[in-house]
This record gives structure tokens, sequence and C-alpha cells, in this order.
């Protein structure tokens, strides 16, 4: 099953819109997951619109990859531009807040 990233719970637009619609060519019926603010929502395509896909949620649920423990990192400046390799660094560890 497809999943996305949003805020919008009723419609994706955008490039996740466009990727449902052309790369992916699902159809009205089919089902994708939208995952937002640690929960995930089953949700069947009704139509498409102006560029956007809209959704229906069948079913929401906790998203059980969200960690219960949000972390929070402070770090002092680097030198040598480094700052960029630390928070994609610490992202991908599952830092909360930098």
């Amino acid at each position: 099953m497809n999943r996305f990233i949003s805020e919008n719970t009723g419609f994706l637009d955008g490039e996740a819109g466009r990727h449902i619609e052309k790369v992916l060519r699902l159809e009205t019926g089919d089902r994708v997951i939208v995952t937002s603010g640690g929960i995930d929502r089953l949700s069947e395509i009704i139509g498409f619109l102006d560029g956007r896909v809209l959704l229906k949620t069948l079913s929401e649920t906790p998203n059980r990859a969200e960690p219960k423990t949000k972390i929070t990192l402070f770090v002092a400046l680097p030198k040598g531009g480094k700052l960029d390799e630390i928070v994609r660094d610490a992202s991908a560890l599952g830092v909360a807040e930098i």
C-alpha cells in the first residue's frame, strides 16, 4: 500500500498528487495511507480535481513508527559548515527538534 505524508487529510496535491495520478496511475477506489501528526489514515481515492487527489478517510490508527519519546538536540554552532551534516544525521536518527 502506498504511503504519503501530508497535513491535509481530505486531499493530496502538489508533488504527491501528481505522483499518484501520473506515475502510480492510481484510480478512484484505490486505497492509500496518509500519515500526519503521528496518525496513519487509511484513505480511499474518491476523485481527481485540478491536480488534487480527493480522499475519504476510512480509518485512523496511531503510527507505530513514531517514537514515544521526543528528543530535542541542542548544538553549538560548529566550524566549517558541519551544521548541515549534523542536522541530516540527527534527523535520520529520529531527533524531533534541533
